[in-house]
């Protein structure tokens, strides 16, 4: 049996995809909204955690408004990844491999943005290195010319 979530206002607990669990019926969301709403639930718990592992005197008991619209953002992104390779409407609304699928868009984020930012990095040397060799040539050329005029 399949339940299908018409409407964003249902409880916590149906809205949580970490309360699917094996053996269970597989819950689907009705709409790319909920499926952003279950990737902001799964990113805010895990930067929680880390937030939690990382504070000495108790974990803060919710994201400050920078962080907030932080994980929205990555809730729109990965969620739009998802969408975009998930090969079936079904896979795209399975809950009990959201957690996973989620982790993946993100890491396929990260080394993406890692690539772009190595290759603006090299960009920018190879740029420095030919403004640097353009400067030492015409140099050279004035040195010439400058010697040439005095013979």
């Amino acid at each position: 049996e399949e339940h299908t979530f018409q409407s964003t206002k249902q409880s916590n607990r149906a809205m949580d995809p970490s309360s699917s669990q094996q053996g269970q019926p597989t819950v689907r969301y009705a709409s790319r909204i909920d499926m952003r709403r279950a990737v902001y639930s799964i990113i805010r718990r895990v930067l929680m955690q880390r937030l939690a592992q990382q504070q000495v005197h108790g974990a803060p008991s919710r994201l400050n408004k920078d962080q907030r619209h932080k994980a929205l953002r990555q809730a729109r992104v990965l969620e739009d990844i998802l969408y975009r390779r998930a090969s079936s409407l079904d896979e795209y609304q399975d809950l009990s491999t959201l957690e996973q699928r989620v982790f993946k868009a993100g890491q396929a984020v990260y080394i993406l943005s890692q690539r772009r930012e190595m290759e603006g990095q090299q960009g920018r040397l190879i740029r420095e290195r030919v403004a640097s060799t353009m400067d030492n040539y015409a140099r050279g050329l004035e040195n010439e010319s400058q010697g040439q005029g005095r013979r």
